[in-house]
C-alpha cells in the first residue's frame, strides 16, 4: 500500500506551523493554501520524498494568474517540487505500484461546466431565496424544519446527485429523514 501525506490549507504567511515528514510516506502531496506569500514553500526543499503541489486560491491571491503561474511554475521547478496545474503526474511506488495524481485547482476554472451549470447555480439560488430563506428564522425559534420543505427539496432536482434512483427522493436532502422531528420519511418505504 502506497503512503503518502497530504498538507492542505496551512497558511504558512500567517500560520505558526513546522510541518514534518510522516514516516513511512512515499509522497507529499502540497494542496493548496499553502503560503500566499509563496515564501514558505523553502521548506519543503529537500523534503525526503518527492513533493507534489497542486495549487489553491491563495498561491495567486492578488496577483494576476497569467503572469503569477509561470512564475510560480519556475518556484516549484527550482525548487525540485512537481507542480499539477491541470495535468496529471504517474508515481511508483516502492512496491510497483503506480498512482496517478490529478492537479485540477477547480477554484479558478468557474466556466469548467459550462453554461448549463451556471444556470443550474441560478436556479438553485432562487430555489433557497424562495424556499429556505424566508423560513429560517421561524425554524431557529421553533428548532425544527417543517417536512414541507424537505418534501419540496424532494421534489426539486438538486436532490440526488451520485445517488440511486431507487432512493426516496427527501430522505437525500437532509441528514436523517425528511422530518427531523420524527427521523422517519412517512409513506416512503426504504427511508
Amino acid at each position: 500500500m502506497t503512503r503518502l501525506q497530504l498538507l492542505s490549507d496551512l497558511h504558512l504567511e500567517t500560520e505558526n506551523f513546522e510541518p514534518e515528514p510522516l514516516a513511512g510516506a512515499e509522497l507529499l502531496v502540497l494542496a493548496g493554501d499553502i503560503d500566499a506569500t509563496w515564501a514558505a514553500y523553502s521548506r519543503f526543499a529537500g523534503w525526503p520524498v518527492p513533493v507534489f503541489v497542486v495549487p489553491g486560491n491563495h498561491e495567486f491571491d492578488g496577483r494576476d494568474i497569467g503572469r503569477a503561474l509561470p512564475a510560480f511554475q519556475a518556484l516549484c521547478r527550482r525548487l525540485g517540487f512537481t507542480l499539477l496545474h491541470r495535468e496529471t503526474a504517474l508515481f511508483t511506488a516502492a512496491d510497483g505500484r503506480r498512482l496517478r495524481l490529478v492537479g485540477t485547482p477547480r477554484w479558478s476554472d468557474f466556466d469548467l461546466y459550462g453554461p448549463e451549470h451556471e444556470m443550474f447555480r441560478q436556479t438553485f439560488r432562487r430555489f433557497i431565496e424562495q424556499e429556505m430563506e424566508p423560513n429560517v428564522d421561524r425554524w431557529l425559534e421553533q428548532h425544527d424544519i417543517e417536512p414541507e420543505f424537505w418534501l419540496k427539496a424532494g421534489e426539486s432536482p438538486y436532490k440526488t446527485s451520485g445517488l440511486p434512483s431507487d432512493m426516496p427522493p427527501f430522505c437525500a436532502i437532509g441528514a436523517g429523514a425528511a422530518t427531523p422531528r420524527t427521523g422517519v420519511c412517512p409513506d416512503k418505504p426504504g427511508c
